[in-house]
């Protein structure tokens, strides 16, 4: 099996657990194997977001994060990823995590109002909070300029990418990206991404997926 990585790699993009949900559609396929597999099981043993990307789209994801929820897509034509020359551990940044509001005795009312955030979410206006910055961002200073630049050359919100170290933003317009890609290129050494959001649908078409 060859399998080409074109995902920044460590940068918080969920690539290894990509790689790993394809590989398992692959030789579910190559092996013909019955369609009642349930693959879903054997993603969650492997990873806690690999189940996510059997289904793609927009999803809430709770438990470890294999309890995979679809919601409606949002679609997002003019995005940019921007990941800084920094390796962030993602078993450090787990272990720096502080985040208590998690695990008290309210979790059950906090994951209810999650649900609903989720389901109004607007890239664009909504508050997004990822709530690994606050180590992370005190540990590489660079990452946090990523999402400052971002936000000073027009971007309409960013956030750090799961644990890092890409930073991802929303732009309202192709315009306003374009500029921003040109003025990171000369005043950077970042690597630059302009992406969009895929849904569910084309998710699955492009993964041959019932």
């Amino acid at each position: 099996m060859h399998l080409e990585k074109r995902i920044p790699s460590p940068g918080g993009l969920g690539g290894g657990s990509s790689n790993a949900a394809v590989a398992l559609i692959g030789l579910a396929r190559l092996w013909e194997l019955d369609e009642g597999i349930d693959l879903h099981s054997i993603a969650a043993e492997l990873g806690s977001d690999v189940a996510f990307f059997l289904y793609g789209g927009t999803a809430l994801g709770t438990g470890r994060g294999e309890e995979i929820e679809p919601i409606e897509d949002r679609d997002e034509p003019c995005m940019l990823i921007v990941t800084p020359q920094i390796s962030v551990s993602t078993r450090d940044a787990f272990g720096e995590l502080d985040a208590p509001t998690l695990t008290n005795e309210a979790r059950n009312h906090i994951l209810s109002v999650c649900r609903k955030e989720a389901g109004s979410l607007d890239p664009r206006l909504s508050v997004l909070t990822n709530d690994f910055e606050r180590t992370v961002f005190s540990a590489h200073p660079e990452i946090e300029n990523v999402k400052n630049t971002l936000l000073e050359l027009g971007a309409a919100n960013a956030a750090l990418s799961g644990s890092g170290a890409s930073v991802f933003a929303v732009f309202e317009k192709e315009e306003t990206r374009q500029a921003a890609i040109k003025a990171l290129d000369l005043a950077s050494t970042w690597r630059k991404f302009a992406v969009s959001t895929i849904s569910r649908n084309k998710y699955r078409e492009a993964l041959h997926l019932r």
